[in-house]
């Protein structure tokens, strides 16, 4: 099975998004993206990665599979045993969409388990719906509460990353 949420999340919702992820999930890991240069860059938080890509992780460190590339760096899993948050990025005050994904076995019960922890704590961070230009709501998107207070003073407007579509929250 495949899950995925688009998200707008300005740079406090990671930070509550993390919060909650530690409470729920406790000794739940956050990698900088999946190639690195030594071993796993594991983070504090996703607002930590310095990277428009954080996985999420919830086995043992030692147990994270991982694979030597020939130029030498090592690379770890997109799917399977992590779910792969690709980061909101903001340009001249258009915060354009991230995602949430994971692929998840049938059979695997502890990875549906995570992946629905991980699903809580995104939609406790946001109001999911945005209204696209003809009007239609859209419920694949997740927006962040502090997105939204932006959004609702001015300051920032919200556009689908690969499309370019700008929608509105819903109110």
């Amino acid at each position: 099975m495949k899950k995925q949420l688009q998200l707008f999340f300005a740079p406090d919702d990671e930070i509550e998004l993390s919060k909650c992820l530690k409470v729920e999930i406790p000794g739940i890991s956050f990698l900088d993206d999946n190639v690195w240069s030594g071993s796993p860059d594991y983070r504090q938080g996703v607002e930590d990665c310095d990277t428009g890509r954080t996985y999420l992780y919830s086995g043992q460190r030692a147990k994270l599979p991982t694979a030597p590339r020939k130029n030498g760096e090592i690379e770890g899993p997109i799917a399977g045993c992590v779910v792969q948050m690709l980061r909101a990025t903001e340009q001249e005050g258009v915060l354009f969409s991230g995602r949430v994904a994971a692929g998840i076995s049938d059979d695997d019960k502890a990875m549906r388990d995570f992946v629905d922890k991980v699903w809580k704590c995104v939609r406790s961070v946001g109001k999911v719906g945005v209204v696209r230009p003809d009007g239609r709501t859209d419920k694949n998107y997740i927006v962040g509460h502090h997105a939204l207070r932006l959004i609702a003073v001015g300051k920032l407007r919200i556009a689908d990353k690969l499309i370019g579509m700008h929608y509105e929250p819903v109110v």
